[in-house]
């Protein structure tokens, strides 16, 4: 038995295992109603992606290298079953069955794991959206320094012009 079959399979032509599911996701949302379970609404946090790189202003390109990285990695967490080889899976009628619950207690483990990285992966998109955000604040506020910085030079420049007259 391969890795991908099911552990268990229903042959009963009668029997619609897609419909029985979606009986019960209806039921299920009907008793929440029915419950009045409240129904979380969380502000949304604009993925406003990664910044560009400005080119009229003075900026940490080693911030924006890093960044960029952030922004490629931050929800790849790899969570493939990885079994070694063992002599143990070798032994005659008790060998596949060794091999079956070492993949499954393998599965198990992964599959609380994989709850938990999901919530990480949450975190870390919140966390990389800030950061985004505050990246691009930045350079908008470095563009308006700049900005007054060279209004204030041709208002210091018109001053002197003017004492001179």
């Amino acid at each position: 038995m391969s890795e991908q079959e099911p552990l268990f399979v229903v042959q009963d032509p009668e029997i619609d295992v897609d419909a029985i599911m979606q009986t019960i996701r209806q039921r299920i949302a009907e008793r929440r109603a029915a419950l009045g379970e409240p129904q979380q609404q969380f502000p949304t946090f604009d993925d406003m992606g990664m910044p560009e790189e400005p080119d009229d202003i003075p900026h940490d390109a080693n911030l924006y290298h890093h960044l960029r990285l952030l922004n490629a990695l931050y929800f790849e967490f790899p969570l493939d079953p990885v079994l070694a080889s063992s002599p143990s899976t070798r032994i005659p009628l008790l060998g596949p069955l060794w091999a079956r619950l070492r993949r499954e207690a393998h599965n198990l483990v992964l599959f609380y794991v994989g709850r938990v990285i999901g919530h990480q992966i949450q975190i870390n998109r919140h966390i990389v959206g800030v950061l985004n955000r505050l990246v691009a604040e930045n350079v908008a506020l470095r563009r308006q320094v700049q900005e007054m910085e060279a209004r204030l030079e041709a208002l210091e420049a018109q001053g002197e012009a003017s004492g001179e007259a």
